[in-house]
């Protein structure tokens, strides 16, 4: 399988709006994902739940650089700022869910919010300001949300 190498693009103001496997740069993916010195600046990465027969399901997978991405990458020296993501699980500032290394990058003036307006599970926590869900051994180091950033679940 090949692999996806992002280095030094900022993207401004961008509208990503889904069901699963949002994210501003890179949305889903079963290869490696590196990035590296990239930034979002403004804008808002959103995963909807949507029904299914009679139950609620998917809006999940949602971040502000990487949705999904389920293979050993690097996100690394990126800066999300002024975003709001919104889903129902798997949601973080620099990824919804995500197996690799995620180091040195800064979540700030920004929103993680649950969206539990169409909750069909309880006790859901897999949100936070870097990384939503890890998916295997992901490694995070020296990443900062401290300036202005607002984790909370809503209805």
């Amino acid at each position: 399988a090949g692999h996806c190498t992002i280095k030094d693009l900022t993207l401004k103001n961008v509208n990503v709006t889904s069901t699963h496997y949002a994210g501003a740069f890179v949305g889903y993916a079963s290869a490696p994902v590196n990035l590296y010195n990239c930034k979002l600046e403004g804008g808002s990465v959103t995963s909807t739940p949507e029904l299914i027969g009679v139950k609620y399901d998917n809006g999940d997978k949602a971040g502000g650089l990487v949705g999904y991405a389920t293979d050993n990458g690097v996100i690394d020296n990126c800066v999300v700022d002024g975003v709001t993501v919104k889903a129902y699980r798997d949601l973080g500032g620099v990824a919804g869910a995500y197996k690799g290394t995620i180091k040195n990058c800064t979540v700030k003036n920004s929103k993680i919010i649950q969206d539990n307006t169409n909750g069909y599970q309880t006790s859901v926590t897999t949100y936070s300001a870097i990384l939503g869900r890890d998916l295997g051994a992901t490694t995070l180091q020296n990443n900062t949300a401290t300036e202005n950033v607002e984790v909370k679940s809503e209805n």
